[in-house]
């Protein structure tokens, strides 16, 4: 039903709450990397709209 994706998460997080003893690190870990995510989409969609410009204006 999840996919790959949360049996490859758990694996770390795992890792880390045997490391630190607790979750908070594991957290801060995944949310900077939506954060990270998050901004990398906004870029590709920047770059999106601008190939579409040139394409409409060469046209």
């Amino acid at each position: 039903m999840f996919g790959g994706g949360s049996s490859i998460g758990l694996l770390p997080v795992a890792y880390i709450n045997d490391a630190t003893g607790g979750y908070n690190t594991a957290l801060y870990i995944f949310s900077g990397l939506v954060g990270i995510t998050f901004v990398i989409s906004l870029v590709m969609k920047q770059n999106i709209r601008s190939f579409e410009r040139q394409s409409i204006q060469a046209n």
